[in-house]
């Protein structure tokens, strides 16, 4: 890999690295959004509030983390430092 191949590659690992760490960061703000209202109606027996935080924010972050591997691996192909 050229030198400034490298540079470009590690510049834009950061920044997809970064962008998955703010979207987490903002989707595990949404519970304080949706907090507890008075006429809110139950989801599988909580609070939708307590819904999002306890099931939605998990399955994000668990579909965020397999989004970035495909994502990076697709940068370390286009950049050619891939394993395989």
């Amino acid at each position: 890999m050229r030198e400034s191949s490298e540079i470009t590659w590690w510049r834009e690992s950061r920044q997809l690295a970064l962008s998955v760490i703010l979207l987490l960061a903002a989707v595990a703000l949404l519970p304080v959004l949706f907090a507890d209202h008075p006429g809110d109606r139950p989801v599988l027996g909580m609070r939708f509030g307590t819904f999002v935080g306890a099931i939605l924010v998990p399955l994000a972050a668990l579909a965020a983390v397999f989004v970035f591997a495909a994502w990076q691996r697709a940068l370390d192909r286009r950049h050619d430092v891939a394993d395989s």
